[in-house]
């Protein structure tokens, strides 16, 4: 609301109100702008010592933690379980699969923290370094840089041949359940990089090796992607298959499926396809019709109050 539009409120529900009434509210009303001037002049240099910005903290990422800062056009995911510990790499907007809440969905929580081979995991999020006190992982990788963390050294590997954010693969294969699709890729002979589990039928090509999606842009609740491809297949992202999610391909909505149990996926056909990702779900919408509501509500009983003050000022004066 509007300040004009909560002044004009305000106003018509003090004349609505009888003398006593009216003082009540003047009194409460100055009791509660007192509170909030107090509030709004908390960080004010009048009511606190400010402290220097040589003891403030650093908004510069530390030089362990630079290379694994994404850009909008290559937002790849970062294993943090070491190095990024208590929420370190949320302040500097890094993508560590760990995240920074202690609610996790189902299927997530069994790809990052179940018992999948790591090297899966890395690959259906798109991890392209890996904070740990391991000198060698079970993939090709290479030590970029070293630190510390509050349980000792921790070294920062790059994979050799990390899986995109976004790709392509034409090879599916369907399960009935997300317990099948973990069951699946525990197999470390099932070739998780090339075959995508969907729990829905699909059309594919059924053969070729994945084609990585052009990441046009990435924000939290609007992701575009491109893809320029010969055949038929999935789009898959590694983005938590999660309500509220829409995608469009070319502008037309087409539905999400559920891709390895906790993932998201959008069926592409042969050709040069814009997609996007929006996140909008039903509560949102809800919630700006119910505001609407209140708001509406609020000026009828306004408008009431004032026509029964004005009913109640007119009997006075003819008394």
């Amino acid at each position: 609301m509007s300040l004009g539009a909560f002044a004009v409120f305000y106003l018509i529900i003090t004349s609505a109100l009888t003398d006593e009434r009216r003082r009540v509210w003047l009194i409460a009303s100055a009791l509660v702008i007192a509170v909030e001037l107090l509030t709004a002049n908390l960080d004010s240099r009048a009511v606190y010592d400010p402290i220097p910005p040589h003891e403030q903290i650093a908004m510069s990422p530390p030089l362990f933690i630079a290379p694994t800062i994404p850009s909008a056009d290559d937002p790849f995911g970062v294993d943090g379980d070491r190095g990024l510990t208590d929420n370190f790499g949320s302040l500097y907007g890094v993508r560590d699969i760990h995240g920074i809440s202690p609610l996790w969905l189902a299927g997530m929580d069994m790809l990052v923290r179940g018992d999948l081979p790591d090297q899966v995991t890395w690959a259906l999020l798109g991890v392209r370094y890996v904070f740990t006190d391991w000198q060698e992982l079970p993939i090709p990788s290479r030590i970029v840089d070293q630190g510390e963390d509050r349980y000792g050294a921790v070294n920062l590997h790059e994979l050799d041949n990390p899986l995109p954010f976004a790709s392509v693969v034409y090879r599916a294969a369907q399960v009935a359940d997300d317990q099948a699709a973990y069951d699946r890729l525990r197999d470390l002979n099932f070739d998780h990089r090339q075959i995508v589990l969907v729990d829905q039928p699909v059309n594919v090509a059924g053969e070729g090796d994945y084609t990585a999606a052009e990441v046009v842009s990435f924000a939290p609740e609007r992701i575009v992607l491109r893809v320029n491809i010969a055949a038929d297949g999935v789009l898959r992202v590694a983005l938590p298959h999660y309500v509220g999610w829409n995608a469009l391909v070319d502008g037309a909505p087409v539905e999400i499926i559920r891709t390895y149990g906790a993932l998201t996926g959008v069926p592409v056909s042969a050709g040069e396809h814009t997609i996007e990702l929006v996140y909008d779900p039903l509560s949102y919408r809800a919630g700006a019709v119910l505001s609407l509501v209140t708001l509406a509500a609020l000026v009828m009983i306004g408008l009431m109050l004032f026509a029964r003050g004005r009913r109640y000022a007119v009997n006075s004066t003819h008394r």
